[in-house]
């Protein structure tokens, strides 16, 4: 079989097989400007005046993987699945968005968008931690009746256990305006903080909605009776800096110092407001 001398600007590429050429000339290791020569030719020329070359089959189209397939289709819907909330019905997006942000929070937030509004994240904040403030309540009603020493140092000097209970049960209608109030406040906390070390790359809506689903996924945890407390600022924290982390795209790091340092001042701005609630509660009472 005869073989194909290559060469470009005056520099000698090799010799090919008729078949290596026009492989090459698909693929674009050579060029038609290229000059070539083969026996018995004369004189050299342009590798795309060559004729009689070998017909190259186009490459198949590499078949994407199965994997592939479905993390492109996942980032193709709304997270997380509370966004379809009117899609999939309420139970199905709410148990769907705890499933998504608690086995996969990094996709999630990465997926999520950071601009399709206040409202869904507001709902799903203010229901989810409404529901575990008054299950809080009902806790702290039945360990009242096993075992009444237990909440002897929180109660204020002057008042019985009773009323203590109906001034905290008073406050509970209040609830979700207090939470929706908080929620705004601390997500502004948070998207303050994490400017000033340069970590927010998007506006504060994007934060806003990163907070309110690792927030109101972590309050789940509270459902757990005594130890519910302390098992939600651990989730809190690793979900937020995660939701924070991929949301705006920083580094863990300025994650974890926008989480840790507003954490430790809503902590003591939680505890003011809850003095203030208790404080106030008696007031409420109808004598």
């Amino acid at each position: 079989m005869f073989r194909i001398h290559i060469a470009r600007n005056r520099q000698p590429l090799g010799q090919f097989s008729p078949e290596e050429v026009a492989e090459g000339l698909k693929t674009g290791r050579f060029l038609a400007s290229d000059l070539a020569w083969r026996e018995p030719m004369d004189a050299w020329k342009p590798l795309g005046e060559f004729d009689n070359l070998p017909e190259v089959p186009d490459p198949e189209p590499e078949l994407e993987s199965l994997p592939s397939i479905i993390e492109r289709k996942q980032e193709d819907i709304p997270q997380p699945a509370w966004e379809r909330v009117g899609e999939l019905g309420f139970f199905k997006a709410l148990f769907e968005t705890f499933r998504q942000i608690f086995a996969t929070p990094v996709q999630t937030f990465r997926a999520s968008s950071a601009t399709s509004g206040y409202k869904r994240p507001m709902i799903f904040f203010t229901l989810i931690s409404t529901l575990t403030i008054w299950v809080a309540f009902l806790y702290r009603v039945a360990l009242a009746q096993v075992n009444p020493e237990a909440l002897a140092p929180t109660i204020p000097k002057g008042m019985s256990q009773s009323e203590f209970l109906w001034s905290q049960a008073s406050v509970l209608p209040l609830v979700p305006l207090l939470v929706m109030l908080g929620t705004v406040i601390s997500a502004a906390i948070f998207h303050g903080l994490l400017s000033v070390i340069g970590g927010t790359t998007k506006p504060f809506e994007a934060t806003f909605r990163a907070f309110c689903y690792a927030g109101g996924t972590a309050s789940l945890v509270q459902f757990i009776p005594i130890c519910g407390g302390p098992l939600f600022f651990f989730a809190f924290s690793i979900l937020m800096v995660i939701a924070l982390r991929e949301t705006h795209q920083v580094s863990s790091a300025k994650a974890t110092i926008g989480v840790v340092i507003p954490m430790l001042f809503c902590c003591g701005l939680m505890l003011g407001l809850t003095a203030l609630v208790i404080g106030l509660a008696p007031q409420v009472l109808p004598k």
